[in-house]
């Protein structure tokens, strides 16, 4: 069963994220929720926590969120995504990677996806 990874910023985009996690689930695919946000409590559970993508960045969430430097926060948590989805990728729990939302989730997402070593098996 092939499994995608959404990796989202789900303290603003959790609606969104739970609606598409529960569409790819409806046609078979396994789903590894990853929580890229950094200020709000998520209103959904993700599979891998933002602290854990923030310690996967060499970070901890309460620093990155009171720092007042959001480019700094997200692009902690990019770095924290790609760690995330090279070490999937390594336990063959990576089939694809998929992202939306403004800026932010955009930038975590393609970290993700550009450190993914299966990127390249990729047309375009």
């Amino acid at each position: 069963m092939p499994t995608v990874v959404l990796i989202g910023t789900l303290d603003t985009k959790g609606a969104e994220f739970d609606f598409v996690r529960r569409r790819i689930k409806q046609h078979g695919a396994e789903v590894i929720l990853v929580d890229a946000g950094v200020l709000g409590a998520p209103p959904i559970k993700p599979t891998i926590t933002r602290e854990e993508v923030a310690r996967a960045a060499g970070a901890e969430i309460a620093a990155l969120a009171t720092s007042g430097d959001r480019g700094a926060a997200v692009m902690t948590m990019a770095r924290g995504a790609a760690e995330i989805a090279k070490r999937l990728y390594a336990e063959k729990r990576l089939d694809g990677i998929m992202g939306m939302g403004g800026s932010g989730n955009s930038s975590s997402t393609t970290a993700g996806a550009i450190a993914w070593p299966g990127a390249d098996r990729w047309p375009g």
